[in-house]
């Protein structure tokens, strides 16, 4: 709810368990994590041994950002961090809590987080699993804040795996984050909305028009999906931890692109299912007019990834977020931004797309094109992407707005960079 009243207030994260820091979107949480607090930031990676999960991570990180994070990482865990969660350490916080703050000086001074200067080696890799009840053999006891990114996004498998990852690893991670006081901020998707343009899930359309606002979970979408199941429990877990007291926000985001600063995508980029459609439409270069008076949203993964840390740093009695871009561009305008970079690309009327498309089935090298909409089809042989579910984050962009965040202009600039940064890649050829 718009409280026009509303005076955002800063609060430190302190130490900080960051899930899921060698994915596109962890990775740039850990970022903005080092760039804006001062705490610690313990990355809980998969691996055999501490020497195997420190390398995976160091190597995302040399990916996204080059050597500027090399110095920063620490070789583990210390006995010290473990053995905090002794009855005086507990108490301390819950001293400071009870004055009603859990970010002041006895809570930072009884966590290892000292006001000032940032410290050094904040990086610490922790070889874990969101799967195991424990998370990891040795877990921290001196961390303040719990920002969980780790998921199994795939949306094709069984059902059984998925609740296993996405469902009950958020369990496993509310357990911990109550265990140490810890305020938990959850990652979810938007795609629990039942709109999933940018993903690759069998379509539908709503009978009637529906709003999926932040104050919405369940409005009859179908959960049919096993990822979105998965994210849809996953939620649920966390509401029901917050009645019993967990510090807890929702933070739904939307379709994750390219970086804004330098267009940077994924190292796995022709897995992404947005991309595949975006380069089978660019080198068909035609386009459905029943399409025009639809938009696409990108949300570029560094302006989310800071979009997350400032929900985290100011939000207060507010509980769930929608972080997806309110800048989207219109088909229409796509169109005319293609046109402008010397791209080809005719819209035409929607048999003719079709007959077109199925065309392409015919001919050696081309067959992508179809496939990259083989499931977003309808009966008819019409691309299906208005789901008649309508994504609301009013609340999120006035809130963001007060923290000093806005999204930027999805248009020439940006497109052009996108098309650019995956040419030179070799992955789009026109």
């Amino acid at each position: 709810m718009i409280d026009e009243s509303f005076v955002p207030e800063k609060k430190s994260l302190g130490n900080v368990l960051l899930t899921g820091a060698t994915g596109f979107l962890g990775a740039h949480v850990l970022d903005r994590l080092l760039q804006e607090e001062t705490g610690k930031v313990y990355c809980l990676v998969r691996g055999g041994e501490t020497a195997d999960g420190k390398a995976r991570l160091r190597d995302i990180l040399r990916y996204y950002f080059g050597d500027r994070y090399e110095a920063e990482f620490a070789d583990g865990l210390d006995e010290e961090a473990i053995e905090k969660s002794g009855a005086n350490h507990m108490e301390e916080l819950d001293l400071e809590r009870t004055k009603g703050s859990d970010t002041g000086p006895v809570a930072e001074k009884a966590a290892g987080v000292e006001s000032g200067p940032k410290q050094s080696r904040r990086i610490i890799p922790i070889v874990g699993d969101i799967e195991s009840d424990s998370l990891a053999r040795d877990m921290p006891r001196d961390v303040q804040t719990v920002i969980h990114t780790a998921a199994s996004v795939k949306h094709y498998g069984s059902y059984a795996y998925f609740h296993r990852v996405n469902a009950e690893g958020t369990e496993h991670v509310i357990n911990y984050a109550k265990s140490v006081g810890a305020r938990l901020r959850h990652i979810s998707t938007l795609s629990v909305s039942g709109n999933s343009l940018a993903e690759e899930f069998a379509v539908y359309r709503w009978s009637e028009e529906k709003f999926f606002g932040e104050s919405c979970l369940y409005i009859g979408q179908p959960l049919d999906n096993v990822y979105v199941h998965s994210k849809f429990e996953a939620e649920r877990a966390v509401f029901d931890a917050m009645l019993t007291g967990l510090d807890a926000k929702v933070i739904r985001v939307g379709n994750l692109t390219s970086r804004a600063s330098d267009y940077r995508f994924q190292p796995n980029y022709s897995q992404n299912a947005f991309l595949t459609r975006f380069k089978a439409i660019l080198e068909f270069g035609l386009f459905p007019d029943y399409l025009m008076h639809l938009y696409s949203e990108f949300s570029p993964i560094d302006l989310t990834a800071e979009g997350i840390v400032r929900i985290a740093q100011y939000a207060g009695k507010q509980t769930v977020f929608h972080l997806n871009s309110n800048r989207p561009i219109y088909f229409d305008r796509f169109v005319k931004v293609v046109h402008e970079l010397g791209i080809s690309m005719e819209v035409v009327e929607g048999t003719a797309f079709y007959q077109a498309l199925r065309g392409t089935l015919r001919e050696k090298g081309t067959e992508y094109m179809f496939e990259a909409f083989r499931n977003d089809m309808d009966e008819r042989g019409q691309l299906v992407y208005d789901s008649n579910i309508h994504i609301e984050n009013d609340f999120t962009v006035w809130f963001l707005k007060k923290v000093g965040f806005e999204w930027n202009e999805i248009d020439l600039e940006y497109i052009q960079g996108y098309i650019k940064y995956f040419r030179g890649l070799g992955y789009l050829k026109v």
